[in-house]
């Protein structure tokens, strides 16, 4: 079944300082993370508070930022973490997003069976 995170949406508002998408644990098999129309910078997704974009420690996957032509995005690129086998595995109160950017967005949502 396919159900979307409540929201929908975890804003970055300081750069640097990651912010954790729910603090209530919501399993999942299947996470999604993609950028935003209106985003510039790269989105980082995290493995915990204090992860550190310069030597890697903590950082799990970096997303591109979107992907212009003619002032419009063509591209939002996304980040997907799944475990296939294991249905409710993944926990997205172990997740964290930092941004580039001061109050670039990512849209969050999960699979979970």
């Amino acid at each position: 079944m396919w159900h979307p995170n409540d929201g929908g949406y975890v804003a970055i508002p300081a750069a640097g300082t990651p912010v954790r998408v729910t603090v209530t644990r919501t399993p999942g098999q299947t996470l999604f993370f993609q950028q935003l129309q209106g985003n510039t910078g790269k989105l980082w997704i995290c493995s915990r508070a204090d992860a550190n974009k310069t030597t890697g420690v903590g950082i799990l996957a970096m997303i591109a930022a979107p992907t212009l032509s003619g002032g419009v995005a063509v591209v939002l690129p996304y980040a997907a973490v799944t475990i296939p086998t294991a249905p409710s595995a993944l926990n997205l109160a172990e997740f964290w997003i930092d941004a580039d950017i001061n109050g670039d967005q990512c849209l969050v949502s999960y699979v979970r069976q």
